[in-house]
């Protein structure tokens, strides 16, 4: 049972359970072993309005979290860090697979209007197309952009950069007359390009990791990117704000 937990500034060690477990539990009612959170809830972004959007892969939806509706403070949280009534929110995206990652895509947006692009872990023989782009209406747009076709990988989180190159992780997801499961070493990273809106062939750009779930992308020229594991030294680069 997944929670979404907002952290505070300055230290970051404060924080709200917006929503999650609210009954039963191996302790307080935000336990994960209770009941009432979110199903298998994915990697999640946010607009520039403030507001939040959530795949939940076990109810084949990505729910929309409103700005107005979030903790400002820990103040505004209940007893036990827990949001007492959970925040409401919206179904955003239904129907359209089983979405784990949903991503702001630049090259489709507008300062009034996004553009979404968001994953589907059963593609291949198991579903639909890997990445599809869906408008502020949660409605899927075939004229713009993608999809992503079905391919045999399993998406999960994803993002994109600037000019529109698309990341995303795979988990290796196998299933089999018992049941799906990933398998360890053969999750990796996919990038994709586009040309006039058409996806190009798929690069994969990282291999051998197990149940990858995340990626992101750092555009250095509005900041100083971090630094990969294996530099011995920092490197600055960009010269944005800091």
């Amino acid at each position: 049972q997944g929670r979404i937990i907002e952290w505070f500034p300055p230290d970051y060690t404060s924080f709200c359970i917006i929503i999650g477990p609210t009954a039963g539990g191996n302790g307080p009612p935000h336990y994960v072993d209770g009941t009432g959170g979110l199903r298998d809830p994915g990697t999640m972004a946010v607009d520039a309005a403030g507001n939040l959007y959530v795949p939940e892969s076990g109810n084949q939806r990505v729910l929309k979290f409103g700005h107005a509706s979030l903790p400002q403070t820990v103040q505004d949280c209940g007893p036990d860090g827990l949001l007492v009534p959970p925040s409401p929110h919206t179904v955003f995206i239904h129907g359209a697979g089983v979405s784990a990652g949903i991503a702001r895509d630049p090259s489709c947006s507008t300062p009034t209007s996004n553009c979404w692009a968001v994953t589907n872990i059963l593609t291949g023989s198991l579903g639909g197309d890997a990445v599809s782009w869906f408008d502020d209406a949660g409605h899927l747009t075939t004229n713009v952009k993608g999809p992503v076709p079905k391919g045999n990988f399993s998406p999960f989180g994803i993002a994109v950069s600037p000019t529109g190159d698309v990341f995303f992780v795979d988990i290796a997801l196998k299933c089999t007359s018992s049941g799906c499961d990933t398998v360890d070493g053969q999750g990796g990273v996919f990038k994709v390009s586009f040309t006039g809106g058409q996806p190009s062939t798929l690069q994969r750009i990282a291999g051998g990791l197990s149940f990858p779930t995340s990626v992101t992308v750092c555009d250095a020229s509005q900041q100083a990117c971090p630094v990969p594991l294996f530099e011995p030294t920092p490197v600055p680069t960009g010269t944005g704000p800091g």
